[in-house]
Order: structure tokens, then C-alpha cells, then sequence
């Protein structure tokens, strides 16, 4: 025999309640509609008892889940710290001995100049000139800056960055 489901067993209450409010009953009708109603709390009470423990069981699946990505980002970020300090490394040697290329066998490996950026130092002293009105704030527009320290043109409160070798994998 099926059980029935927590919703059907809900509908069942209200259409139980409904019947007791609705008609004139008789005391073998009240008795019958009394014993309906303790076999739906029973029903209902077992029903709760399976939901408790099927969320117990969900709330220890999802505590597992949070420490699995726990360890495994703490292991990713010790996977990431060790390429960082290999090519930093690798990136250090090529500097000192003067070499821009090395043949690495399955792959190059290559020093470039990394880009220049801007780096605002002060941005008060920047003129209305650089900067960009997003609403309710005020940015440095980094673009323009580049452009103008590039052209030799001095912007009070922004330089560029020293250049620097970054190493790239070909």
C-alpha cells in the first residue's frame, strides 16, 4: 500500500475539517471522523520524521561539499603559488644571464616587456581633464592618463609604471 505524500496527507486535514464544520454529526459519525483525524496526525508525524531525517542527512551531504571546496581551493592555491614562484624563478635567471629565449624542448619560454600601466599617485591632484563622473563618483579615466604621459606630458598625481620583464610560455 502506497503512503500517501505530506501534500495529500495536508489535503486530507482541511477536507476532514471541512467535514467537521459542515455538517451535523452523529456520535458514531464523530467518532469515526475523530479516529480519521488521529490516523492523519500519525500519518503526518511519520511523514515529518522521514523529512527530518532525509534534511539531516542533506545538511551533512552539504557540510561535506563545504570542506571538499575548502580543501580543494586551499590545494589549488598551492598549485598556483608554486607555478608563481617557478616562473618567477626561471624569469630571474633569464634576467641575470641576459638571455630573452630559452628552448624549454616541448615548448619556449620568452621575456617580454610587460605593458606600462598607470598608477595614480594622488588623485586629487588630477584635473577634471582625467577623470570620468560615473554617478555619485569620480575615477581616474586611465586611458587618457596613458596617452598623455606617453605623448611627454606631465599629469600631476599619476605616473606610469617602471617597465618590467614578465615571462611568457610559448
Amino acid at each position: 500500500m502506497k503512503m500517501a505524500t505530506l501534500y495529500e496527507l495536508g489535503s486530507e486535514f482541511l477536507r476532514l475539517t471541512e467535514l467537521l464544520e459542515s455538517e451535523e454529526l452523529t456520535e458514531e459519525q464523530g467518532a469515526e471522523l475523530a479516529q480519521m483525524f488521529a490516523l492523519n496526525d500519525a500519518d503526518i508525524s511519520q511523514k515529518a520524521r522521514g523529512y527530518r531525517m532525509v534534511l539531516a542527512e542533506m545538511k551533512a551531504s552539504e557540510n561535506a561539499l563545504a570542506e571538499e571546496i575548502d580543501r580543494l581551493t586551499a590545494r589549488k592555491k598551492v598549485c598556483q603559488n608554486a607555478q608563481e614562484r617557478l616562473n618567477n624563478r626561471l624569469r630571474e635567471v633569464m634576467i641575470a644571464t641576459g638571455r630573452d629565449e630559452i628552448d624549454g624542448g616541448i615548448g619556449k619560454f620568452r621575456l617580454q616587456n610587460k605593458p606600462q600601466s598607470v598608477e595614480v599617485d594622488d588623485q586629487s591632484l588630477l584635473t577634471e581633464f582625467y577623470l570620468r563622473i560615473i554617478p555619485e563618483k569620480r575615477e581616474p579615466d586611465k586611458a587618457k592618463i596613458k596617452e598623455a604621459l606617453r605623448a611627454g606630458n606631465e599629469v600631476p598625481g599619476a605616473r606610469l609604471s617602471a617597465p618590467e620583464k614578465m615571462l611568457r610560455v610559448i
